[in-house]
C-alpha cells in the first residue's frame, strides 16, 4: 500500500514555498476534495523549505489511513520560489458483493480450540466502500448459520462542505439457536436448542460524527436496543437480563473524543491515540442502570531504523451497581489478554497493560502480479515484523458468584511471548504468537489485526 517519494529542492533551507499547484491522479472513483481535506496545506499556502518534507509525509500519512488507496505517492517539484505538489494514487476495490464463512467465536484460536465447527456463519456481504467517491460506506449483509444476522448500515462522513460534520445510521436484527448464559471456572456455558430460536435481538443506531481537526473527532452515539430469550435461558441464569426477564428493551448513549496521530493506523510504528469515552446504557429501562467511563490509550515509537515499541492502557469504571449478565465484559471479548484466548473474565472494572517490542525482519517489498488485469489487485506488498509482548491486566467483579468459581476475576492476570506479525495491503494483519500466562498455559495463537 504505501509508496512515498519525496522530491528534491535546491532553495534554501530557510527560504519559504508557496504551494503553487497541487496535481492529483488516479483516483479513478474518489473525488478530488476527499484527498485535500487530509493534506495539512492548502493551494496558495506557504511553507518553510525545511518543514515541506515533514508536510507531505503528513499529509501522505493522512491519505494512506482514509483506506481508501493501495498506493499512494506524494511528491513536490520545487521552481524557484514555489513548490508543485503531486499526488499519485491507486484506488482500492471498493465494491465487494461476496459470498463468505466466518467463524462465530470470540476470538479464531479460541474456535480451532474448541472445535466446535457448527458455530459457522455463512451468507451474503454487500459492501460498497467510498460510495459515489465521497468516502461514503453503505452496506447490506445477510448472514445465515450459527449467528443470523440482517443488516444494514449507511454512513456520510461529510454532509458539509468543509467535511467537518458526518452522520451514519445502522439496523440489524439478529438471532440464533445458541447462546452463552452463564461464566464458570471463566470459560462461557452455552444453551442450545436446534428447534427454535433461543435469542433475538434488533438494534438501531444513529451516530453523529464531528472531525474537529484533521487529527481529533467527537462522536455521538444513540442505538436503540431490544433483546428476547426462552425461558430455558432464563431457567438456567435468572439474571441474564435481571429481575427472571425474558426481554429487555434500552437506549444507549455514548459519547468518544479522538486524538488520533498513529503514521498508519493499522499497523502503527509512530505516534499515539487517546480516546476518553462516556458511555450510559438504560434510558428507557429502570432495571439497567449502566454507567461506564473508559480510557484507552496507545503510544508508538521508533529506537531504532529496524526496532520499534508500542504501549497500550486501557481502563474502564463503571457505576457500583448489579448488573445483568449480558452486560457484564471484561477481558475475552473486544479486549484480551494474550494467552487467555480461551478464557473471560467478566467485570464492572478493568485495567489492561499491553507492551510490544518489534523488530523489522523483512523491510517492505513491494511485487506485482502481471496476469492479474486489475491495478486495485496486481499491485500488492508485504512486511514482516518479529515481536516479544508483555501483557498485564485485573478485572473487579464486586458481586462475583463464589460457586461459579470465576478465578481469575479480582486478581491479577499477566502473559507474555513471541510472535510473527506479517502486514500486507487492504489493511491486511496476519498474526501467529506464542504466548504463556500467569498459570504456565501456553500455545500457539492465530489472530488478524495489530496486536497493541
Amino acid at each position: 500500500m504505501l509508496i512515498i517519494y519525496f522530491g528534491h529542492s535546491f532553495a534554501q533551507t530557510d527560504s519559504i514555498f508557496i504551494i503553487s499547484k497541487i496535481n492529483i491522479s488516479g483516483n479513478k472513483i474518489t473525488k478530488n476534495k476527499i484527498i485535500l481535506k487530509e493534506l495539512t496545506f492548502n493551494l496558495g499556502d506557504t511553507i518553510l523549505c525545511k518543514n515541506i518534507k515533514k508536510e507531505c509525509l503528513k499529509s501522505y500519512e493522512n491519505i494512506v489511513n482514509t483506506s481508501l488507496f493501495n498506493f499512494v505517492t506524494v511528491d513536490y517539484i520545487a521552481n524557484g520560489e514555489n513548490a508543485e505538489i503531486n499526488i499519485l494514487l491507486v484506488e482500492q476495490w471498493y465494491i465487494w458483493p461476496i459470498p463468505f464463512i466466518e467463524h462465530a467465536d470470540r476470538n479464531l484460536s479460541s474456535f480451532i480450540h474448541n472445535k466446535q465447527w457448527d458455530r459457522i456463519n455463512y451468507g451474503m456481504f454487500l459492501a460498497i466502500d467510498n460510495f459515489r467517491g465521497r468516502k461514503e460506506n453503505l452496506q447490506l449483509k445477510i448472514r445465515l448459520g450459527y449467528k443470523e444476522q440482517y443488516g444494514f448500515l449507511y454512513s456520510k462522513p461529510n454532509i458539509d462542505k468543509k467535511q467537518k460534520h458526518g452522520i451514519s445510521i445502522e439496523s440489524s436484527y439478529f438471532r440464533q439457536h445458541e447462546v452463552a448464559y452463564k461464566t464458570k471456572e471463566n470459560r462461557l456455558l452455552y444453551y442450545r436448542n436446534d428447534d427454535f430460536f433461543v435469542k433475538t435481538s434488533y438494534r438501531a443506531t444513529f451516530e453523529y460524527n464531528y472531525r474537529q481537526t484533521l487529527y481529533s473527532y467527537q462522536k455521538l452515539n444513540l442505538q436503540y436496543n431490544n433483546l428476547f430469550v426462552t425461558d430455558s435461558v432464563i431457567i438456567l441464569n435468572q439474571n441474564y437480563f435481571g429481575e427472571n426477564k425474558s426481554n429487555t428493551e434500552y437506549i444507549n448513549l455514548n459519547y468518544s473524543f479522538i486524538k488520533d496521530k498513529r503514521n498508519y493506523i493499522y499497523y502503527p510504528t509512530k505516534g499515539y491515540y487517546f480516546n476518553p469515552q462516556i458511555y450510559y446504557k438504560g434510558l428507557l429501562n429502570k432495571q439497567i442502570d449502566v454507567a461506564n467511563i473508559t480510557l484507552d490509550v496507545r503510544w508508538y515509537k521508533p529506537i531504532s531504523k529496524k526496532w520499534f515499541v508500542g504501549q497500550r492502557l486501557f481502563g474502564k469504571i463503571s457505576n457500583n451497581s448489579e448488573q445483568p449478565y449480558f452486560l457484564i465484559e471484561g477481558f475475552g471479548y473486544a479486549n484480551y489478554l494474550r494467552a487467555y484466548e480461551y478464557y473471560v473474565i467478566d467485570g464492572n472494572n478493568s485495567f489492561l497493560v499491553k507492551n510490544n517490542l518489534r523488530y523489522n525482519l523483512i523491510k517492505r517489498q513491494n511485487f506485482k502480479v502481471n496476469f492479474i488485469p486489475w491495478e486495485q489487485f496486481n499491485k500488492s506488498y508485504f512486511e514482516i515484523y518479529l515481536n516479544t509482548f508483555f501483557d498485564a491486566g485485573y478485572v473487579q467483579n464486586n458481586y462475583e458468584i463464589v460457586e461459579n468459581n470465576n478465578y481469575m476475576t479480582n486478581s491479577w492476570q499477566y502473559s507474555y511471548g513471541i510472535g510473527l506479525d506479517i502486514v500486507t495491503y487492504y489493511d491486511s494483519i496476519f498474526r501467529i504468537e506464542y504466548s504463556i500466562n500467569k498459570f504456565g498455559e501456553s500455545g500457539f495463537f492465530i489472530h488478524f489485526g495489530s496486536g497493541i
